[in-house]
């Protein structure tokens, strides 16, 4: 069990460590994409108290906003963020959560998706796994169900 703050109630709640880890990576990458763009001068010491509500935060500050009004900003130069380093760090994390939980639903989901990459049909992969194919796609829906509801930001 870990704790977070919640800065609007003023108060340490306890949480399982999956939820902790969930929520503070949501934070992190959040934080890492406003401090790059300058909006955020959070020191690290006060990272617990990110809860990705900019606008109220004390560390808040007004970075590079640029305004589709302004006709002397060239909003085609305008930097992409999507390709910083510690983005994609993030994104990395995010897939290995993702896929060490569906190691833990159904671990012959990856045997499944390389065979179908492959471009092998189910009625062969289910064959090569000795289960029937409904068998197969019935665990492969629940497994789907079970992630989108663990990761609801990324699928």
């Amino acid at each position: 069990m870990r704790k977070l703050y919640l800065r609007a109630k003023n108060k340490w709640i306890t949480v399982s460590d999956e939820v902790y880890k969930s929520y503070r990576l949501k934070c992190n990458s959040y934080r890492i994409i406003q401090k790059r763009n300058g909006r955020c001068v959070c020191p690290k010491r006060k990272f617990y108290l990110c809860d990705m509500d900019c606008w109220i935060c004390p560390y808040y500050k007004e970075g590079n906003i640029v305004s589709l009004n302004d006709e002397k900003q060239d909003i085609h130069n305008i930097p992409d963020s999507e390709n910083g380093i510690d983005e994609i760090i993030t994104y990395k994390l995010i897939l290995n959560l993702l896929l060490q939980r569906l190691d833990q639903i159904m671990p012959e989901a990856r045997f499944i998706g390389n065979c179908r990459l492959e471009g092998k049909t189910d009625k062969e992969i289910a064959s090569e796994l000795h289960i029937p194919r409904t068998t197969m796609r019935s665990r492969l829906l629940k497994a789907k169900k079970i992630i989108e509801k663990e990761f609801p930001d990324i699928l």
